[in-house]
C-alpha cells in the first residue's frame, strides 16, 4: 500500500458521529455552506445517506435506495444548455427538446410529477434523454459508452431504461387500438371523401409490414422459421396498420417466415376489430382492411 493512498475508515462512526454528519449536510444541500469538493469528499467516505434516500420525486421501483458502487453525489454531465437542437436530433431523433418533452407529456398523461420522478441519482431529464438515446440506438451504441456520457454504472443505466420504457408500454395500453368511426371521418383529408361515404362507408384499415433483422440462429428449425424470402434474411415482422384519418397502431411481431395469412390468423386482427367496432357508439359499421 503506498503511503499516498488516503486512509479509510473501517466504520461510520458513532451514532452521534453519524447524526452530526448528516445535520452538515443537511444544512450544506440547503444553505450550499459547503464547497464541491467538500461534498465530493462526504460522498466519497461514504458517509451520505446509508440506505436513505434525499430525493423526494424518487419513485418506488425496485431496489431503489442503493446504487451499487455509485457515490451519492455526481456531476451533472446533461445541461439544459447542452440540450441543443442539433444535439437532441443526434441523439434521440426529436427534432428539439420541446418535441421531445411534448412526446414525454402524452407518455405520461399530462402527469408532470409522474414525470418527474425517478429511480436513480440521475435527474428526470437525464434518464428521459437517456431512454429515448438508447431506443434510438444512432449514437453511443454501446453501454460502456452510455456509462461514460452519463458518468453512472451500468446496473444504474439499465434500472432507468427499463422505468422508462415500462411507462411508455403503459402508455400504449391506454389508448385505443383505432380511432372511433366519428374521429375517423372528422379528422381525414376530405379528399377520401369521394371513395369512402364518412356516415355510411367502411372503417378503412390500410395494413403493411417491415422487417426487423435479427441474427441467424444455430438452429435450422429457428432459421427456418425466421427466414424471410423477400428480405433475404433471418428477421421478425411487424405489422403497421393506419387509418385514414392517419391514426397509426403497430401490430404484434411475428416470425419472418409467416405470411399475410398466418399473421392475420396469429395477431387475432379480425377479432379486435369486430369487439371494437361493437363497443364503438359513434357506428357499428364494420373494417376494411387493405393488404399491401
Amino acid at each position: 500500500m503506498s503511503f499516498h493512498t488516503p486512509a479509510k475508515g473501517l466504520s461510520n462512526g458513532t451514532g452521534t458521529e453519524r447524526e452530526i454528519v448528516r445535520h452538515v449536510i443537511k444544512m450544506s444541500q440547503e444553505e450550499a455552506n459547503l464547497s464541491t469538493p467538500t461534498r465530493v469528499t462526504i460522498a466519497r467516505e461514504g458517509l451520505v445517506c446509508n440506505n436513505e434516500n434525499n430525493n423526494p420525486n424518487a419513485a418506488s421501483f425496485g431496489d431503489n435506495n442503493k446504487d451499487e458502487d455509485e457515490a451519492s453525489w455526481r456531476q451533472l454531465l446533461i445541461t439544459l444548455e447542452s440540450l441543443t437542437p442539433s444535439e437532441v436530433k443526434r441523439r434521440t431523433g426529436f427534432r428539439d427538446l420541446k418535441l421531445l418533452l411534448r412526446y414525454s407529456a402524452v407518455v405520461y398523461g399530462g402527469n408532470l410529477d409522474e414525470m418527474a420522478k425517478t429511480v436513480t441519482k440521475m435527474t428526470w431529464l437525464e434518464e428521459l434523454l437517456l431512454c429515448y438515446e438508447f431506443t434510438w440506438g444512432r449514437s453511443n451504441v454501446r453501454m460502456k459508452e452510455l456509462e461514460k456520457q452519463y458518468g453512472c454504472c451500468h446496473n444504474t443505466l439499465m434500472k432507468a431504461i427499463t422505468y422508462r420504457l415500462r411507462k411508455e408500454l403503459d402508455s400504449r395500453e391506454r389508448w385505443p387500438m383505432y380511432a372511433s368511426y366519428e374521429e375517423d371521418a372528422k379528422y381525414r383529408d376530405r379528399s377520401w371523401d369521394r371513395h369512402f361515404d364518412p356516415e355510411k362507408g367502411h372503417r378503412v384499415v390500410m395494413h403493411d409490414t417491415t422487417n426487423i433483422p435479427l441474427p441467424d440462429p444455430s438452429s435450422s428449425d429457428m432459421n427456418r422459421a425466421l427466414h424471410n424470402k423477400y428480405y433475404n434474411m433471418c428477421c421478425a415482422k411487424a405489422g403497421i396498420a393506419v387509418q385514414l384519418c392517419c391514426w397509426i397502431y403497430g401490430l404484434p411481431l411475428v416470425t419472418g417466415h409467416s405470411d399475410d395469412d398466418w399473421q392475420i390468423n396469429n395477431t387475432l386482427i379480425l377479432e379486435l376489430q369486430k369487439e371494437f367496432a361493437e363497443n364503438d357508439p359513434t357506428s357499428e359499421r364494420p373494417f376494411l382492411n387493405v393488404f399491401d
